[in-house]
């Protein structure tokens, strides 16, 4: 995104986080700390409730954001811009807003062509996430240390349910609600882990399970 571009569009960019319908997603595509720093910079930025986004509806209230219904999208004004971080319900059958989620819908996954038609038949906008690059061709939104971090844990999780219940099918991934609340869950289930089995704990790599230092937290806020 070009500086010329965000100059343009500060004064009339209309953007709208939609409450996300596929089950069990919590993840949000803005935080309220970003919507913050949006709205100061002169965009409008609507939310939509939700009882499933991992930020309380409060936290966008508190700074002021424009508070909509769940679902009421396809409602708002032409020039509405939306962000989400999954797929689109499938009504309606045509789409004529800007979307901005992971569609992933160049990439021939299921049910990429009728993703595709309903852009065309509505003559809407899709920005797929996976595919926005600057001018050098990098991408500008990628998975970043937080889903490494997430991946690595629940790996050590599922060994240490192996190691204490052999074979049987490890539970439901449990939702969090921050790391804090991750580390703390694996701290209790690992001594009866190692415990079950002599020297299975200098297998496990212990530095990528420490908490974040100051130095850290500051750079996932970049």
């Amino acid at each position: 995104m070009t500086e010329s571009f965000v100059t343009d569009t500060l004064n009339s960019a209309h953007l709208w986080l939609r409450d996300e319908t596929k089950p069990f997603e919590r993840r949000t595509a803005l935080t309220p700390s970003h919507a913050k720093i949006l709205v100061d910079a002169g965009f409008k930025v609507t939310v939509e409730h939700s009882a499933l986004r991992c930020f309380a509806d409060a936290d966008y209230t508190a700074i002021g954001v424009d508070m909509q219904p769940a679902g009421s999208w396809n409602d708002a004004p032409r020039e509405a811009i939306f962000f989400g971080i999954k797929e689109l319900p499938d009504a309606p059958s045509s789409l004529f807003h800007q979307h901005i989620f992971c569609a992933h819908a160049y990439e021939g996954q299921m049910r990429w062509e009728s993703t595709i038609h309903r852009f065309k038949d509505g003559g809407g906008i899709l920005l797929d996430l996976a595919f926005l690059g600057d001018d050098h061709g990098r991408r500008v939104a990628a998975f970043g240390r937080w889903a490494g971090f997430s991946v690595a844990a629940l790996a050590v999780d599922i060994w240490a349910h192996q190691q204490v219940h052999g074979a049987a099918a490890f539970p439901a991934v449990r939702m969090v609600r921050d790391e804090t609340e991750l580390l703390a869950g694996l701290r209790e289930r690992l001594p009866a882990a190692t415990k079950s089995k002599p020297g299975n704990a200098s297998s496990l790599p212990s530095s990528g399970f420490s908490p974040p230092s100051p130095m850290q937290r500051a750079r996932r806020n970049c």
